[in-house]
């Protein structure tokens, strides 16, 4: 069953996490930037998601849920424009999930840990959080197409 409300509060979370990305851009806090971006992408397709009734569950990787349970096969029956509109967000998505701890934890190596700090620079991180706009953007314009 569709749960329209429900994917209005992911929305809501979701631009929330925009906003704490862009703070963190601002003040190039770069590691934190790309959290919120990423926790915002999740957020837009678990919005996404609770909209067309699909529970997503605890996942970090909402898009391939996407993917598997929605685009392929089609069997919401969806506008072609819909279902590229998917595409897209999945696809951005994708990016800044595949991310996954790196903000947070680093690239723990044998002897060492390559920080946060020295994995996302500015133009890395505004990528990312222009990645993220968009999905919200698209995400929005998604839901209210129905």
């Amino acid at each position: 069953m569709k749960n329209k409300a429900k994917s209005e509060y992911w929305i809501e979370m979701a631009e929330e996490d925009m906003k704490d990305a862009a703070i963190s851009l601002k003040n190039n806090r770069f590691p934190s930037a790309v959290f919120h971006s990423q926790q915002c992408c999740e957020k837009v397709c678990k919005a996404i998601l609770a909209f067309l009734g699909i529970e997503a569950g605890k996942t970090h990787f909402p898009s391939s849920v996407i993917e598997l349970m929605v685009i392929r096969g089609n069997k919401y029956q969806m506008l072609n424009k819909d279902i590229e509109t998917l595409e897209r967000i999945v696809a951005l998505s994708k990016v800044l999930e595949s991310q996954k701890e790196f903000p947070r934890y680093g690239w723990e190596m044998v002897d060492k840990i390559i920080m946060p700090s020295e994995i996302f620079d500015a133009n890395k991180t505004n990528s990312f959080f222009k990645n993220a706009e968009e999905v919200v953007k698209l995400g929005r314009i998604f839901l209210k197409g129905f």
